[in-house]
């Protein structure tokens, strides 16, 4: 390398430097702008849409079977397990609607029972179950009361369509039979003043009528008062 070569060199060395720091200076903002636009695009990204997926309120977790359980029911739950347990094999009935004080004075009072000992709670647990059993009896009673209130009062329905049936046929057969001489006095008659009159009276000598038909005339008649 010639003189002329190294005082070139030296000349452009330093311009080259400055141009080159000059340029790096002006990409690092534009690649820290970039890298701050990514940052903030990823914390955009992690942060939770409130309306896009909102949180569930409880209300809206569907509760698992236990979580459905009263507790009345889980108290009857325990009531039935001790009764197993503890009373089934002498008492088959008859203990529907004992109380917790019931029980207590039985365990006292009757020696077969005193090697049993119960708890506040697991007798608090016994009642609620023999009272389930009280309100199930209960339950059914009034359905049968019920259905039997529906049976009477279609009984009297039946009746009633059945008596305005008989005063019909009644209607018909003593216009045919009877009430060319019989114009008025004969309201109210019965089935026996019927029968009676047909084997006194000789003018009624000829007129032929079974029971039945006796009946609904005699329907008719006392539907006339």
């Amino acid at each position: 390398m010639t003189l002329k070569h190294t005082k070139l060199l030296s000349l452009y060395l330093p311009l080259t430097l400055f141009v080159m720091v000059s340029c790096l200076e002006e990409v690092e903002p534009v690649h820290n702008e970039r890298s701050q636009k990514a940052s903030d695009d990823d914390k955009k990204d992690q942060t939770p849409d409130n309306n896009k997926n909102p949180p569930k309120r409880n209300d809206d977790v569907i509760p698992k079977p236990d979580e459905t359980t009263t507790e009345k029911e889980a108290d009857i739950g325990e009531g039935l397990s001790l009764f197993k347990s503890q009373c089934k094999d002498c008492h088959k009935n008859g203990v529907e609607g004992k109380t917790a004080e019931d029980i207590e004075e039985a365990i006292l009072e009757f020696p077969q029972m005193s090697a049993i000992s119960l708890t506040k709670m697991e007798l608090a647990h016994l009642e609620a179950y023999l009272q389930s059993l009280k309100e199930e009896d209960d339950k059914i009673e009034d359905k049968k009361e019920e259905e039997k209130n529906d049976d009477d009062i279609l009984d009297e329905k039946e009746k009633e369509e059945m008596k305005e049936d008989l005063i019909k046929d009644g209607s018909l057969l003593w216009k045919n039979e009877c009430s060319i001489c019989h114009v008025s006095g004969v309201k109210g008659k019965t089935t026996q003043d019927i029968e009676k009159a047909l084997k006194e009276i000789k003018q009624m000598s000829n007129i032929n009528l079974e029971k039945e038909e006796i009946e609904k005339i005699s329907a008719y008649l006392e539907s006339q008062d």
